[in-house]
């Protein structure tokens, strides 16, 4: 059976195919009352940093344990290059925290181009902003 787990943003359920069953219950969502103030000031009391310049780290490329370039697309979300196979791919995954190492880790949610699905993409681009600009109206 798979593993069920809540994604931290969005909380869709994430299906892994391993054998082993968990399910977490979602976070509750804060009210807008709650101030980011509040938060930052958390991270910073414990030495962490606050969430304007955990900000500036989006976007950075940066090189995991195992050497492949990264960059984080948001806190729970990543783009990685990598080779797989013997081919280069593109994967925009999920990622969690481990509890045992601490670790921020791959999901499974997620999906990995291969260099052609990427060109191909990238040569869309325009078309699909153009379809969210449709959504917009």
């Amino acid at each position: 059976m798979g593993r069920v787990k809540r994604d931290p943003e969005d909380s869709p359920d994430i299906i892994d195919s391993s054998d082993e069953e968990v399910i977490k219950p979602s976070k509750k969502r804060k009210s807008v009352g709650d101030s980011k103030d509040k938060k930052a000031s958390k991270k910073e009391a414990k030495g962490g940093e606050s969430s304007s310049s955990a900000d500036t780290e989006l976007g950075k490329v940066k090189v995991n344990d195992e050497g492949e370039s990264y960059f984080e697309l948001s806190e729970w979300r990543r783009v990685t290059v990598r080779k797989f196979g013997g081919k280069a791919l593109v994967d925009i995954r999920q990622v969690y925290k481990d509890k045992a190492t601490g670790q921020m880790k791959p999901a499974a949610k997620g999906l990995a181009l291969t260099l052609e699905q990427w060109q191909m993409l990238k040569s869309n681009i325009d078309t699909v902003d153009e379809l969210i600009r449709g959504l917009e109206d």
